[in-house]
C-alpha cells in the first residue's frame, strides 16, 4: 500500500478530470437528485487511477482494512487518523 499522495501526484491524478466528455450531472429535474443517477460522476469514478487513489486514500486512513487470513477487504467500523 502508497502512503500519502502529495500533492503534485494528486493533481497528476485529478488531472483525468480535464479530459471527461460532456455529461449530464442532473438530467431529470423532475424527480429528486441522486448522484447514481449522474453520467458525470459515474464517468469519474470509472477512471482507474482515481480508483486507485481513492482506495489508497481510504486504506492509508484506516477507513477500510486488510484480512490476511481470507486475503480479503473490508470496512474498518471506525474513522481513524492516518498514522504520523
Amino acid at each position: 500500500m502508497k502512503t500519502k499522495t502529495t500533492k503534485p501526484e494528486l493533481s497528476r491524478l485529478l488531472q483525468v478530470a480535464t479530459t471527461m466528455p460532456e455529461l449530464p450531472h442532473y438530467p431529470d429535474r423532475e424527480r429528486r437528485f441522486h448522484i447514481q443517477n449522474s453520467q458525470a460522476a459515474a464517468w469519474l469514478a470509472a477512471q482507474p487511477d482515481l480508483q486507485q487513489w481513492l482506495f489508497n486514500a481510504c486504506a492509508w486512513r484506516h477507513l477500510i482494512v486488510f484480512d490476511s487470513a481470507t486475503r480479503t477487504w473490508r470496512g474498518s467500523g471506525t474513522l481513524s487518523t492516518p498514522p504520523g
